[in-house]
């Protein structure tokens, strides 16, 4: 049976994404808890490697989509995927 811990979710996401678990490991994710035990990370601002990871999925974005799509998508991750703490 499958464990639906907080620990174990989060073990499952960061063993199925090592760049998840490096940005873990250097301090760039937040992890909080949901109403139904599960880990939901989110990108931690104040980190300074965090800064490189956002303006490189700028251009990234411009590269593929174009300046407006990029900034629309980028401002709706920061607002809902990212921590100031």
């Amino acid at each position: 049976m499958l464990d639906r811990s907080f620990e174990s979710y989060k073990a499952r996401l960061l063993k199925n994404s090592k760049m998840l678990a490096f940005a873990n490991f250097i301090g760039m994710y937040r992890w909080s808890e949901t109403i139904y035990e599960y880990a939901v990370g989110s990108l931690r601002l104040v980190h300074p490697v965090s800064w490189l990871v956002i303006i490189g999925m700028f251009f990234m974005g411009v590269y593929i989509q174009g300046v407006p799509d990029t900034v629309k998508d980028l401002k709706s991750s920061i607002k809902d995927d990212t921590v100031w703490y």
